[in-house]
């Protein structure tokens, strides 16, 4: 039996990684509110008020990730989307940032493409996931950490995109908190009260969001160290400047991840509502 699909599962998800899990259903098959789209960020761009940064060391599995939903589902490798570095140099870090949904790339107030892709869900003011640094080095101040994470929305009908970082901590793991080995933890930022009155007065409308990765390496010595920061389970939650939305006052029905831009401009009150196995 099918059930509609509804954001968020309540006021928000659980900060335990397992409940976590019983939670967030596999993101597959275009069932998510936004197109299953990566862009790598191997380029310094500043925008949206942030400094994303990007190291040309290391590598990440981009292309793999795609392919196989791994930032979306509860990826059966462990690591999901991940960025990582083999390096013998000392008290270093390094960056690369990604974009996930269409129009990746863009900075903020560039023009959305026609045919660029999402539900356009509106009210979401919040980020989810699971973080994990299964392969860093587990001595020698190895760390890998969530450096920035942002909300790409588009903004009203002027199809202007607008990018806005989310500052407000309400998952288990912060920015910059180091992590590593097996063990994975939630993450769970939102907008601030002001981000959030914005993104309800000015109808910004889902399209995706931006992550950027760091990895250190902070001890000396000439041993190669492996540092690897992932992301898998991608969700999104809604929200209000008074955060009074909670699972019994509202629940919002999500459209299809992947309607082209042009088409629900000129169709949304006919368009499918998004279901799931």
């Amino acid at each position: 039996m099918s059930q509609i699909l509804t954001y968020p599962y309540a006021a928000k998800y659980s900060t335990d990684v397992s409940t976590y899990r019983g939670q967030v259903k596999d993101g597959q098959n275009g069932s998510l509110p936004i197109n299953d789209e990566i862009h790598r960020g191997d380029y310094n761009q500043n925008t949206g008020g942030v400094s994303w940064v990007a190291s040309s060391a290391g590598s990440d599995n981009m292309d793999n990730a795609i392919a196989g939903n791994y930032a979306f589902e509860q990826n059966s490798n462990g690591r999901g989307l991940y960025y990582t570095v083999s390096t013998s140099q000392n008290k270093s870090n390094w960056s690369r940032w990604f974009d996930l949904g269409a129009d990746g790339g863009k900075q903020d107030g560039d023009t959305l493409a026609g045919q660029a892709r999402s539900s356009f869900l509106s009210e979401v003011t919040g980020v989810w996931f699971l973080f994990n640094g299964i392969d860093t080095t587990q001595t020698r101040d190895c760390y890998a950490r969530v450096e920035h994470v942002a909300l790409r929305f588009i903004e009203g009908n002027s199809r202007k995109i607008r990018i806005r970082k989310v500052t407000e901590k309400i998952g288990s793991i912060g920015y910059m908190d180091g992590l590593r080995g097996s063990t994975k933890r939630v993450f769970g930022y939102q907008l601030d009260e002001a981000g959030r009155k914005e993104a309800a007065d000015k109808d910004f409308k889902l399209l995706g969001m931006r992550i950027q990765f760091q990895v250190r390496r902070g001890s000396t010595g000439t041993t190669t160290d492996t540092i690897q920061g992932g992301m898998d389970g991608l969700r999104f939650s809604l929200g209000n400047a008074t955060n009074t939305l909670t699972d019994s006052t509202k629940r919002a029905l999500c459209g299809k991840g992947n309607t082209p831009w042009a088409t629900w401009d000129a169709n949304w009150p006919k368009l499918e509502l998004e279901g799931r196995p």
